[in-house]
């Protein structure tokens, strides 16, 4: 097996790919992106792990997420980062 000069890159392919190809990977994604109010999200992360909920709020410049956990017995109101949580259902 031939070995790089890159680390972790098994082979290199031959050729050159223009910068345009490639910009739209390297540009970082907005955690809240594909979040909107009325979705069915999970949570995966800290005390509410493997709860559903559904979301009130989405404020983009903090990244965090409003929602109300289905199995609470009182409506409450959370406040959570949006990388903790993974969209279940999207709203139509």
């Amino acid at each position: 097996m031939t070995t790089t000069r890159l680390k972790n890159c098994r082979k290199v392919l031959p050729g050159v790919s223009p910068l345009e190809n490639t910009l739209s990977y390297l540009e970082p994604k907005a955690a809240t992106a594909g979040i909107e109010e009325g979705c069915i999200i999970e949570i995966s992360g800290g005390a509410f792990k493997g709860q559903s909920a559904r979301v009130i709020r989405v404020t983009e410049s903090k990244e965090e997420v409003t929602v109300e956990l289905f199995e609470a017995a009182v409506p409450v109101a959370l406040t959570v980062r949006a990388d903790q949580v993974r969209v279940t259902q999207r709203v139509e």
